[in-house]
């Protein structure tokens, strides 16, 4: 779990770096890309965590090996049953590891301590390794929840108490 400053910043660059993979793998929506991102505190100078990742509603994670971070993920509260499953990203180098298989485990393992009953995540349309994870791990496809769904989006649910 991500406490420190330098943990924090460990943490927001990887978020940095999805961002980066996702402008590679959306090239033809970084309009989309930039307006969802901006402003996100993982661009700050000195990063600080929102209150919506920290406990007791959300949290931040990451993977070591070796004592060398190679992951991270984060859950935020959506309401009183459902966290969301946010912002997890594994380098390139880093993949085919089972280490994003690991950090969805962990984080639902730690919704559950915070008392949610499901988790949900959104993942793109172009990211098909994201969604058999998402598949493997037992998480369903699900009717968007967003009024305003896009349909480059997917959605996914998974009941976890």
């Amino acid at each position: 779990m991500v406490r420190t400053e330098a943990e924090t910043a460990t943490a927001a660059q990887f978020m940095v770096g999805l961002v980066e993979s996702n402008k590679e793998r959306y090239s033809d929506q970084l309009e989309m890309l930039e307006t969802y991102y901006r402003g996100s505190w993982f661009f700050e100078t000195t990063p600080k965590l929102p209150d919506t990742y920290r406990p007791p509603h959300g949290d931040v994670l990451l993977a070591y090996i070796d004592a060398i971070a190679v992951g991270t993920i984060a859950i935020c509260r959506m309401d009183d049953q459902f966290c969301e499953i946010r912002s997890m990203f594994v380098p390139s180098e880093h993949r085919g590891q089972g280490i994003a298989t690991a950090l969805c485990l962990d984080a639902l393992k730690l919704a559950q301590t915070y008392g949610y009953t499901g988790a949900r995540l959104t993942t793109g349309e172009k990211q098909p390794e994201a969604h058999g994870l998402y598949q493997k791990l037992g998480f369903s496809l699900v009717t968007p929840w967003d009024p305003n769904p896009r349909t480059e989006i997917w959605y996914f649910e998974k009941v976890i108490a």
